[in-house]
């Protein structure tokens, strides 16, 4: 029996040896799996860090170009205003050119009509005066003959 025995104890030694072995494996594994998770996640957030920080970048291009072009059109206003204001004081200006001008054709139409109707007034005044005349010598001439 002491052979028996003997492989018998040998057969547990080896069992508690397998054991052991198996305990550790499982020991390492689930070590394995846990640094796996932990790096995979470390992964996952690294990823996601990445893919907002790109967002934010894009983001931030956006903006500068919007401001950008927010300040261009801004300028673009400001002289089509000041372009504007131009235009505007330039035809304010020529209508009030025009008024003028329109004023002093107005008085020199009235100075000419006046003009007109005082040299009718003269002619008519001479005509008056000639015929005045005329009569006075006619009666003159009458009384000489008679």
């Amino acid at each position: 029996m002491t052979k028996l025995q003997h492989d018998y104890d040998e057969s547990l030694a080896n069992c508690a040896q397998l054991t052991q072995t198996l305990d550790a494996q499982n020991e390492e594994i689930a070590t394995l799996k846990t640094q796996q998770r932990t790096e995979s996640r470390e992964e996952l957030e690294n990823t996601h860090k990445e893919q907002v920080s790109a967002l934010e970048n894009e983001l931030k291009i956006a903006t500068k170009r919007f401001e950008d072009q927010t300040i261009e059109l801004s300028s673009e206003i400001n002289r089509l205003q000041q372009l504007l204001d131009e235009q505007m004081n330039k035809s304010n200006q020529y209508e009030e050119e025009l008024k003028e001008k329109y004023s002093q054709l107005d008085n020199q139409r009235l100075q000419i009509q006046t003009s007109q109707e005082m040299e009718v007034c003269s002619k008519v005044n001479l005509l008056v005066i000639y015929s005045l005349c005329r009569l006075n010598v006619i009666h003159i001439e009458r009384k000489l003959k008679h």
